[in-house]
């Protein structure tokens, strides 16, 4: 029986990464060009490196952004094309097309913040039409304390739980091309628990842990002076091939896992 097993997955992405970027430096360049827009907005953000920011004419500033985003989409391509689930490194061609995945992918990642976005719209609209009518220091202000509180712990659970099933809705996405098939909620919810939740959490906290652990390696190095931007721009694209591909093995694991359990009928 197939069990998810994070030590095996940890281990199956740390060779794809390795043989995908670290022996390819055609591959490593090209995705580090593409994260590099996003990457410097990232430390231009930085209370340190903001004056660099403020410097720039704010048609470089515009030029930046967008091209932070093509680059974002490019990349959100590529993932989708890795979360595909082949052994093999993925190359970087067929570039329309992997746009193309790249905006679908954004798609189905928006679609899954929708319920997030409405309740905290709803919880806005509530106090904006309570403080307009009533006024902003009045009784029926102070009396939406506790709904506030209880809309506050559904959002936080909301957004637990979006976290959680997102990667198996864009990992589904991938495998079938279909934006639908990335958002159905009923289907991940149900691929799941039949691994049990247990076994699935576990898998997920590990790659957390590690993610964490790195980035905030990176972060940490990324304030030497002069070489700390390039460390940052060179760390974080390995960091999210590793973690796709992860997740991708944990789907993978799964999916055996459901068919073992439930065998066809002869």
């Amino acid at each position: 029986m197939v069990r998810m097993d994070p030590t095996q997955f940890l281990l199956e992405s740390v060779v794809f990464t390795r043989n995908t970027l670290i022996r390819s430096k055609r591959r490593s360049l090209i995705l580090i060009l593409l994260a590099l827009p996003g990457a410097l907005l990232l430390v231009m953000t930085d209370p340190e490196y903001k004056i660099y920011w403020q410097m720039l004419p704010g048609g470089a500033q515009a030029f930046l952004i967008i091209a932070a985003i093509i680059g974002a989409v490019f990349i959100a391509g590529y993932c989708t094309r890795i979360a595909r689930g082949t052994s093999d490194p993925v190359e970087f061609d067929h570039w329309r097309e992997m746009f193309s995945e790249g905006i679908k992918s954004g798609i189905v990642f928006l679609i899954w913040l929708v319920p997030i976005l409405a309740l905290i719209v709803m919880m806005l609209g509530i106090n904006y039409i309570v403080s307009a009518t009533w006024g902003p220091d009045s009784d029926a202000i102070k009396n939406l304390g506790g709904s506030n509180l209880i809309l506050i712990i559904l959002l936080y659970i909301l957004i637990i739980v979006t976290i959680l099933m997102i990667p198996m809705g864009m990992i589904r996405f991938a495998k079938t091309d279909r934006i639908r098939e990335g958002i159905r909620f009923q289907e991940v919810q149900d691929f799941i628990k039949k691994n049990g939740w247990g076994d699935y959490l576990l898998s997920y906290i590990v790659l957390m842990i590690i993610c964490l652990i790195c980035y905030n390696i990176i972060g940490v190095l990324s304030y030497i002076h002069y070489i700390g931007p390039i460390i940052f721009i060179c760390g974080i694209p390995p960091l999210i091939v590793f973690a796709v591909r992860y997740m991708t093995s944990v789907y993978e694991a799964g999916g055996t896992r459901i068919m073992e359990n439930n065998p066809p009928e002869q």
